[in-house]
């Protein structure tokens, strides 16, 4: 692992099937946090169901630092020569110290959110992640919509 001033640099793992998501779990110990970078089944979401899982990262803090967590949010994080940045968490996500991450620029990332629904007009910023949070909440569908 090598580290940059704009983020840190993970290597990507082997595997990884369709509806599978990249999850990066950071832990800290002795100080200095450590990455554990793996596969795991997509979240049935309404971001994974429309788009898929394929580009976006789940992140997992423990034990971390808020100050790390923010510059980690903030600068994004490499894995396999792709950086992924903040998007979103739903609010159960916000509790557990876990937010979604997706390759691409903020401006691209802003682009998906677009995919799914209007949350550029919306202000303030609070009441913009809420409704970009319910994105992300866990959904399990009852009934087939035609």
């Amino acid at each position: 692992m090598a580290s940059t001033d704009a983020y840190v640099s993970l290597q990507r793992p082997p595997g990884g099937q369709n509806g599978e998501a990249l999850c990066v779990q950071v832990s800290c110990k002795g100080g200095s946090p450590t990455y554990d970078v793996h596969w795991r089944e997509g979240e049935r979401n309404r971001v994974m169901s429309v788009l898929g899982a394929d580009g976006f990262c789940l992140i997992s803090f423990n034990g971390i630092p808020s100050k790390t967590i923010v510059k980690l949010v903030c600068d994004g994080v490499e894995i396999g020569g792709k950086v992924f940045r903040f998007i979103g968490h739903s609010n159960s996500q916000l509790k557990s110290r876990s937010c979604w991450l997706h390759h691409g620029s903020l401006e691209e990332n802003e682009n998906v959110l677009d995919r799914v629904g209007f949350f550029r007009q919306i202000h303030p910023a609070a009441k913009r992640a809420k409704r970009v949070g319910l994105l992300f909440s866990n959904v399990s569908q009852m009934l087939p919509v035609p």
